[in-house]
């Protein structure tokens, strides 16, 4: 039924995680929590990276170093919504950029490619690539996303088993 639903669709998600650290030869977990979101006619997310690379200088030195803002590594976007047709809008827009710091003008005069937020579509992106969630036009938009992250060198392995 309904109430195993979100259950199950957790559990898939958070299987992901496995099969990409086996595909990539990458160690990577997933946190404990899935994000669901909802968004009403009219309202989207604005162009983002679920990760980007922060560059600094230690006071030790004048080098310059490059850092992650926290250890996405995958967006998995797995979507809720039964019957969706394209006048419902809420496309996921992708950016062809995982440029740090790029605005939204550089965004949009490249590569762009919107993917519809069909019910069952599982998405799986790199966390460093520009996307923005359009407004639906009609009708909620839901969808459960989840964070798929680096694990850190000194973490054992084992925990991924």
């Amino acid at each position: 039924g309904k109430e195993k639903a979100v259950p199950d669709a957790i559990r898939f998600l958070k299987g992901l995680a496995l099969q990409l650290s086996r595909l990539t030869d990458m160690p990577l977990a997933v946190p404990e929590k899935v994000q669901i979101a909802k968004y009403a006619p009219g309202t989207g997310y604005r162009h983002h990276q679920d990760n980007s690379l922060l560059a600094f200088r230690k006071e030790s030195d004048s080098a310059e170093y490059t850092r992650t803002t926290n250890d996405r590594c995958f967006t998995a976007i797995l979507y809720t919504n039964t019957a969706w047709s394209p006048e419902d809008g809420g496309a996921l827009r992708f950016y062809g950029s995982r440029k740090p710091k790029a605005s939204h003008l550089e965004l949009k005069a490249g590569d762009v490619q919107d993917v519809a937020p069909i019910g069952g579509r599982l998405i799986i992106f790199d966390s460093f690539y520009w996307h923005e969630v359009m407004p639906p036009t009609s009708r909620d938009r839901y969808a459960m996303t989840l964070w798929i992250n680096r694990v850190p060198k000194w973490l054992s392995l084992d925990l991924l088993a």
